[in-house]
């Protein structure tokens, strides 16, 4: 496979933005069931994006550049059309993806069961309200109660964390 550097600085110069090849960062990360993610930094006019540890290895070579090249692409239209918001998959982005001879498909097709499998699956805790029927939180939810108030749907009162 080319190298990744490569391929980064072959996107950006089909995407008529050379100059940001040198201000892309890249890393392999767990990002749960995606093969990458990007983000773009718009005050510094650079962006970095990641690569699943988890699934790069079930990847073939030719879905490893179509991936590399899909991120860049979403950079590159982030770098392009700074002027107002975009959206990740639009038609900025689509048009960054033709520039560089791809079609613009947004999933991959690997088995990603065995990823799911590894989230842990979030402990619910029981909180009260008058009704006296326990709601089901998470610890999220829970330490957020904390700060702000949180009302059951079927009576309208403030839901308690302790009976």
């Amino acid at each position: 496979m080319k190298a990744i550097q490569d391929i980064i600085a072959d996107t950006c110069r089909n995407c008529g933005c050379p100059d940001l090849t040198e201000r892309i960062g890249w890393q392999f990360k767990s990002i749960g069931v995606c093969l990458g993610k990007a983000r773009y930094y718009r005050p510094i006019k650079s962006g970095v994006f990641y690569l699943s540890e988890d699934l790069w290895p079930k990847t073939t070579e030719q879905d490893k550049i179509q991936v590399i090249v899909h991120e860049i692409c979403h950079l590159t239209a982030y770098h392009n059309f700074s002027t107002r918001r975009i959206k990740p998959h639009g038609p900025e982005w689509k048009l960054m993806m033709q520039l560089n001879g791809l079609k613009p498909t947004r999933c991959h097709s690997l088995d990603v069961s065995d990823i799911r499998q590894k989230r842990k699956q979030q402990e619910k805790f029981e909180v009260y309200c008058n009704c006296n029927i326990p709601h089901k939180v998470t610890k999220i939810v829970l330490v957020r109660m904390q700060k702000q108030f949180y009302k059951c749907k079927r009576c309208n009162s403030i839901i308690r964390k302790v009976k």
